[in-house]
């Protein structure tokens, strides 16, 4: 990693010793950030999902890219030397294309879940690569890639598995392979990184009292929204969390005003529900 200049964000968290020392044995020049754990400040304002600090020091730097951790290292996002983000569905296009023009992607197949973004699928299909969506959860993607034999996979949060190397999602492993790739072909992150526009998606989440079930809200907003879901280029995720009391739902359309409609009448139906 010769002449790269990285700002690393190990979000307090279990890398904040292993990653930046990596990045230095391997030739980067390397400013490290939140990197004083106290066992109470893990992910506290920083990492992967908190990227504001750390775009902010790549522009203030001018590095040539920025990485974010999470507080378990399992996940990381970049930041291109002009203070975009890339995140998890752009680190799986930047590696699914390189593999297989290097004849490195088994079964020309990465996976992904349904929270993946469509015009990501549109991408690799344009470049021959097929996509397969596992439900939310590193662990769905993990079994498909196991049961099949896929060796790329991940997601939007920059939960990135390379089978080749590790059975399990490593931020840093997939930050070095983005690193290599731009070291191999001489390219900045962003000149990697623009290949698509990704479809504007909404998310939000809507909490539910203890004693509704989630399951006959969910099919009454499923029936009332196939006007719009029926149109070319729009989805709609709908889900009971696996953790909290809450219904997460994600509208995704190729235009942001349709997007916009259809997460205004799932506002609206929940209403009639809740």
């Amino acid at each position: 990693l010769d002449g790269l200049k990285i700002v690393i964000d190990c979000a307090n968290g279990a890398a904040y010793k292993v990653a930046p020392k990596i990045l230095w044995e391997l030739g980067a020049t390397v400013i490290p950030i939140n990197v004083t754990p106290d066992g109470t400040n893990v992910n506290e304002n920083s990492g992967s999902t908190f990227p504001k600090n750390l775009i902010n020091k790549v522009i203030e730097f001018k590095a040539d890219v920025g990485i974010a951790l999470d507080g378990d290292a399992d996940r990381s996002i970049l930041v291109d030397e002009n203070g975009l983000i890339v995140d998890g569905d752009k680190i799986l296009a930047i590696i699914a294309k390189f593999w297989k023009k290097n004849n490195n992607l088994h079964k020309n197949t990465v996976v992904g879940t349904i929270m993946t973004n469509k015009s990501l699928e549109n991408y690799l299909l344009q470049n021959k690569i097929n996509l397969i969506r596992t439900d939310v959860g590193d662990r769905n993607i993990t079994k498909s890639m196991k049961e099949k034999g896929f060796i790329l996979g991940g997601e939007p949060s920059g939960h990135i598995i390379l089978n080749k190397y590790s059975s399990t999602g490593d931020g840093i492993l997939a930050s070095l392979e983005v690193l290599g790739i731009m070291m191999v072909q001489n390219k900045k992150l962003s000149s990697l990184a623009n290949i698509y526009e990704p479809y504007p998606q909404i998310i939000q989440n809507f909490p539910i009292k203890a004693n509704q079930e989630s399951k006959n809200i969910i099919n009454h907003v499923k029936s009332k929204i196939k006007k719009f879901i029926g149109k070319k280029n729009a989805r709609l995720i709908i889900r009971k969390s696996g953790t909290e009391n809450t219904i997460r739902t994600m509208s995704e359309a190729k235009d942001i005003e349709l997007a916009k409609s259809i997460s205004a009448e799932i506002i609206n139906l929940m209403k009639e529900k809740i």
